[in-house]
């Protein structure tokens, strides 16, 4: 079960995600970008993950606020948003044929669900 989570846990668990991907991905071409930065799921659906990391941006538009291939993408799970988490942005997630990992944290459990493509077509 998912607990409540205070906005300073949130803030912290999804700083050090970011920070440490940042560092982790420095020189590879593929940079994170926090929840200021939507994705694009299908025509109808703008989702906002927590972090999501995407590829070969390099110098991106600033005035772009949605991107619709991402790699990896960080959901933070809380009481209020586990559900639409769980069961609607993860099918979305798993049609984007640029994702290849899906990562809900749990900070009340401290635990990781990793959802990831194991081959193509997966």
């Amino acid at each position: 079960m998912v607990a409540a989570l205070s906005s300073t846990s949130y803030a912290q668990v999804q700083g050090n995600i970011f920070f440490a991907l940042r560092q982790r991905l420095r020189g590879t071409g593929c940079a994170p970008f926090n929840s200021d930065i939507a994705v694009r799921t299908h025509d109808g659906s703008i989702r906002y993950p927590d972090v999501a990391v995407y590829g070969g941006r390099g110098e991106a538009d600033d005035e772009q606020k949605a991107f619709d291939d991402p790699r990896v993408v960080f959901e933070i799970l809380s009481a209020g948003t586990a559900r639409t988490d769980l069961r609607v942005k993860l099918p979305e997630y798993q049609l984007l044929a640029s994702v290849d990992t899906i990562v809900f944290v749990d900070i009340a459990s401290e635990r990781l669900r990793v959802v990831q493509r194991t081959g193509p077509g997966d």
